[in-house]
């Protein structure tokens, strides 16, 4: 057990505990649950969120799929919308996730590599009807 220098703060010494904690955290939570504490002396002066983005320029290797994801979701592959129960980086609804789980085998569609790999079948599959309804925000 390491010594605490009676000479520092104690909040200087639950800040890092913080910290620690919520780093170590970070890697299982979803990307908008997560922040990270920033801290000055004694003090936590801000939070500040490390996102979730590929750092690839691509994510699927097909320009068009990529135009519709990013409008879809931003490329975040958490996304649920709360009108309808489309899910993930490609917004695929219910029937049509059970119509490519059917095709291709179970997914994970809590693994973002999955969902990757049921949005590029369907895309080779039926090209961009499933996104026809928001073609406006990515065929340009």
């Amino acid at each position: 057990m390491a010594k605490v220098n009676s000479d520092e703060p104690p909040l200087k010494w639950l800040s890092l505990l913080i910290f620690g904690v919520m780093t170590f955290s970070a890697s299982s939570a979803p990307p908008e649950m997560t922040a990270l504490p920033m801290i000055r002396g004694n003090s936590v002066v801000a939070m500040a969120s490390p996102g979730y983005e590929r750092t690839l320029s691509s994510l699927t290797g097909i320009d068009e799929l990529d135009r519709i994801i990013k409008a879809e979701s931003s490329n975040r592959w958490w996304v649920k919308n709360p009108k309808s129960s489309a899910w993930g980086y490609c917004q695929i609804i219910l029937s049509t996730r059970l119509h490519i789980e059917k095709n291709i085998g179970a997914v994970d569609w809590q693994d973002p590599d999955d969902q990757i790999r049921a949005c590029i079948w369907l895309y080779k599959t039926e090209g961009t009807t499933p996104w026809v309804s928001s073609r406006s925000k990515w065929d340009k």
